[in-house]
């Protein structure tokens, strides 16, 4: 969808995204290096930046890509994966599991702890085996340290959230990773990831060398290659058409200089910390944030167009780990432009992995949010937005159920082939989706009448839609990037669209104007009419 809006928009008329987030009182930063659209899978070089995190990847301390994706079996007989290497944590557990896994590790942990440990007293004692019990992180160091551990069992399913659809397999010689949309990741024996799979077969393959990625290709035979620094840091990525991105470093480990495939320049600076402190953009702009060095947390933040951000952060006295909040200021020009507090809840997981996040509030402005989230899949079970209550259900495999908004139900029924959206009724309206064998909608009919009918090519393509006013629309496709060539509405006219060696696109010609957009657009807006309930993306 989003190529045809952007079409549209051209006849009608720097890649980064930053937060920083009051719950973990973090700086992150995401960025894009390097990216060549095509069938499937991008071609794509994504970065991002946490300044709470301890990892040191391949791009320095605090940067993390996707290609970094990696998991370990932890001694529990638990799994534990984190995307970017060391961002959101999904745990998985086979049926088995349960909380007596943990309670005999930390068993174990607590009799070695007694043997080795002089003086120990009854205490002490307690107090670690009531924290092992509920901070896994500190479970698994204790356990590294007495050598406990548990292995994988072959062809048994671990389960992410213990009842969720998105499961992990060992296999033969790999892991295979499974999403509720079809779409599949494999990780070698040492839980590095070497392959990302879509539901019509397009994939990307990472391959490795001395522990480090080499090559990225993709099903089409393009390929990134990968060149380091001795200290094993990424010194350039080079790929199709001369397209390629660099880096430099400051103390080895300190991503310092970045020149983007767009020829673009950045430059990052840090405190002794490692804490990045200032960024210079090409156009002379920056972004500059502080931090209290002694608890890790960002205090102030500064964006390129001057507005500055101050944060300041309190804990309940009773409750102080669990339950804390963070006051924002920001000002523009010397004005108030924004007041806000975040406040957080936890409470333990009822099995024994540890603890979630069971409430959040929010006050932006005048704008109040309250969130209560489930403890099996970490979803909101109820939320208030300024006054608004919203209730939510679930089936067993953590798809959404029903959704109550005041008077307003929402039923939500799935097909068990392919765990897609198959009926939503929202009061008196239902929509029914039908999909084909690879989990591609290929019809939606709403009982107001809007209908849609969708032909795919054999990498999973929109080729072909039509709606219930019979307006047809065609799309083929640039054979080198797998962006839309041409989209035509037989009988009004076509959009022609070329590109650039880099994938940007280089000319657009139409024998109709902006007429041919418009009803493009139109006929895509009424797709989206039709599949919005089921939150249904097309891929476009």
């Amino acid at each position: 969808m989003k190529w045809i809006l952007i079409l549209a928009a051209l006849f009608f008329s720097q890649n980064s995204l930053a937060i920083v987030d009051m719950r973990l009182a973090n700086y992150s930063d995401t960025w894009t290096d390097l990216e060549l659209p095509g069938t499937g899978y991008d071609l794509k070089v994504t970065r991002t930046y946490n300044s709470r995190s301890l990892y040191n990847g391949m791009f320095g301390f605090g940067w993390c890509s996707d290609f970094e994706t990696s998991f370990a079996v932890q001694a529990d007989g638990s799994i534990h994966l984190k995307e970017c290497g060391d961002g959101r944590l999904t745990i998985y557990t086979n049926a088995a599991f349960s909380t007596s896994n943990v309670k005999r590790v930390v068993d174990e942990i607590v009799k070695k702890e007694a043997s080795v440990t002089k003086g120990v007293t009854k205490t002490y004692i307690d107090t670690l085996r009531a924290n092992l019990m509920l901070d896994h992180r500190q479970r698994q160091v204790y356990a590294d340290k007495y050598k406990i551990s548990s292995g994988a069992k072959k062809g048994t399913v671990y389960k992410a959230g213990g009842e969720s659809t998105e499961t992990l397999v060992l296999m033969n010689d790999y892991y295979e990773r499974t999403f509720s949309d079809g779409t599949k990741q494999r990780f070698d024996l040492n839980g590095n990831l070497t392959h990302l799979y879509d539901k019509n077969g397009n994939f990307l393959r990472i391959k490795y060398s001395q522990g480090r990625i080499q090559i990225v290709g993709d099903n089409n035979g393009r390929q990134l290659s990968f060149s380091y620094y001795e200290n094993g840091k990424v010194k350039a990525i080079n790929g199709p058409g001369g397209i390629s991105a660099s880096y430099k470093y400051e103390r080895l480990n300190d991503l310092s200089w970045v020149k983007s495939a767009w020829n673009n320049e950045y430059t990052f600076k840090y405190d002794e910390l490692h804490n990045l402190v200032r960024i210079s953009f090409p156009d002379k702009t920056f972004k500059e944030i502080q931090y209290n060095t002694n608890k890790d947390w960002v205090t102030a933040f500064k964006d390129r167009n001057g507005c500055a951000e101050t944060y300041k952060y309190e804990f309940d006295k009773k409750d102080p780990k669990d339950h804390y909040w963070a006051d924002v200021l920001k000002k523009c020009d010397g004005k108030v432009d924004t007041q806000a507090r975040f406040e957080f809840w936890f409470k333990p997981k009822r099995d024994g992995t540890g603890k979630f996040l069971a409430r959040s509030y929010s006050k932006i402005n005048n704008d109040v949010n309250d969130v209560f989230y489930s403890d099996i899949n970490g979803k909101p079970l109820r939320t208030v937005s300024n006054g608004k209550t919203s209730t939510f259900t679930y089936y067993p495999n953590g798809f959404l159920k029903e959704r109550r908004s005041g008077n307003e139900l929402a039923i939500f029924k799935y097909n068990t082939r392919n765990n897609k959206v198959s009926e939503v009724q929202i009061g008196k309206r239902k929509t029914v989706f039908r999909y084909d064998e690879k989990g591609n909608l290929t019809f939606a009919k709403s009982t107001e009448g809007q209908a849609v009918k969708i032909d795919y090519d054999a990498k999973g393509r929109i080729v072909a839609l039509a709606d219930q006013a019979k307006r047809v629309v065609k799309i083929t496709y640039d054979s080198q990037f797998g962006k839309p060539a041409v989209v035509e509405r037989p009988g009004v006219g076509r959009i022609s669209v070329a590109y650039k060696p880099n994938g940007e696109i280089k000319k657009i010609d139409s024998d109709a104007g902006p007429t041919v957009a418009g009803q493009i657009a139109s006929t895509f807006r009424s797709l989206l009419d039709v599949v919005s309930p089921a939150g249904i993306d097309l891929g476009l």
